[in-house]
């Protein structure tokens, strides 16, 4: 009976940490995808011109971003990148694991959470 009792608490304290590392892991996979998306458009705005609009795309997916510039997207994110009034990007990204979306923004620079 202990030794169910230990397994019983073992299981308590572990399957939390669990479910935790599973949702980190789906935000690091969404930043991943957001910032791979931003350095393409940044790269694009860089040496083309205006900002390109994209998605929004499922992956797992490739969405051609202008002729041969393609962003590949991992399996179960959905990302989206707009092309505002002002000219500026915002790039969106979200998982059905992950707590909250994950945002690029050409005029603040860098993925905010």
């Amino acid at each position: 009976m202990v030794v169910v009792a230990i397994i019983g608490i073992l299981a308590a304290i572990a399957i939390p940490n669990y479910f935790k590392f599973r949702q980190k892991g789906y935000e690091d996979m969404v930043v991943n995808d957001v910032r791979n998306a931003a350095s393409l458009e940044e790269a694009y705005y860089a040496s083309t011109g205006p900002y390109l609009p994209f998605g929004p795309a499922t992956g797992p997916n490739v969405v051609t971003l202008s002729g041969n510039i393609k962003l590949r997207v991992s399996r179960n994110v959905t990302i989206e990148g707009v092309v505002n009034p002002d000219g500026s990007l915002t790039i969106t990204g979200t998982h059905p694991g992950a707590t909250s979306p994950i945002s690029y923004s050409s005029t603040i620079g860098g993925v905010l959470h």
